[in-house]
């Protein structure tokens, strides 16, 4: 049974999210993971920056040796990219990070449609 759009989802469409799939993760189980990875990953990069950066700026996703950091606004942007170097060399002891080698900055979106 597939939910439709406006349809409430059924006790058993959500244990089939949940359910573990011949010893998998399911989708919803990876994707949660995924999201308590940037939450740890957003904390730890927050402890190394100065206190008008710390807030401004969260972990959107590290792939490879880019860490991609998500920021509120050009001004913070600007910033973190001056100082990603320095904040590269804060992050190297941190394992999660040992391997980022560059940060990629994108300013978030928060216009109203």
């Amino acid at each position: 049974h597939k939910s439709r759009p406006g349809e409430v989802m059924r006790a058993k469409d959500i244990d089939d999210l949940l359910r573990n799939k011949e010893g998998h993760r399911s989708s919803l189980q990876r994707l949660l993971g995924h999201a308590e990875n940037l939450r740890t990953w957003t904390a730890e990069l927050r402890a190394v920056l100065d206190d008008e950066l710390r807030f401004h700026v969260e972990v959107g996703n590290i792939k490879g040796e880019v860490l991609f950091l998500i920021c509120r606004n050009a001004a913070v942007a600007t910033r973190l990219r001056f100082q990603s170097e320095d904040i590269i060399s804060r992050l190297k002891p941190l394992q999660t990070f040992q391997s980022v080698t560059r940060i990629s900055v994108k300013v978030a979106d928060t216009s109203t449609p």
